[in-house]
């Protein structure tokens, strides 16, 4: 969507999508967002690893296998 927006918001409203639809889907569609989601997902990985880690200890360690 962002590499090839002029052509998705073609093809949008080519399947029959409002014009209202596609303006906002414009406004929403920019680099700030893709920044944010990026960061978002890597903050989001780092306490994924944080919680898998203790539970990795809890668990694993607990019960002698690690």
């Amino acid at each position: 969507m962002w590499l090839f927006q002029e052509s998705y918001m073609k093809s949008i409203i080519k399947m029959g999508m409002s014009p209202e639809y596609v303006n906002k889907l414009q406004t929403l569609i920019s680099i700030p967002t893709l920044i944010g989601m990026i960061i978002t997902a890597f903050i989001g990985g780092v306490i994924g690893a944080y919680i898998g880690k203790a539970m990795f200890k809890k668990r694993f360690e607990k019960a002698g296998i690690m």
